[in-house]
């Protein structure tokens, strides 16, 4: 399976067994992860998880000049 990875995938999710969510902690991506605790409990799904951070750059006031 080594062929469908990047070669910086990290080790993590190259090797995951079962399912692997890489997410970030929103809304959305706590909703597949309360699914994925719902199926391990029902069915034994085995998953993982990585969360990023995804930083997010400062919201400026309407009237800020651009640096030039």
């Amino acid at each position: 399976m080594s062929h469908l990875f990047e070669a910086d995938t990290p080790n993590e999710v190259k090797n995951a067994k079962g399912l692997h969510l890489v997410t970030m902690s929103t809304p959305n991506g706590q909703k597949v992860q309360i699914m994925l605790e719902e199926l391990h409990d029902v069915y034994g799904t085995e998953w993982t998880q990585t969360l990023m951070h995804v930083p997010v750059p400062p919201v400026l006031p309407l009237d800020t000049k651009p640096i030039s």
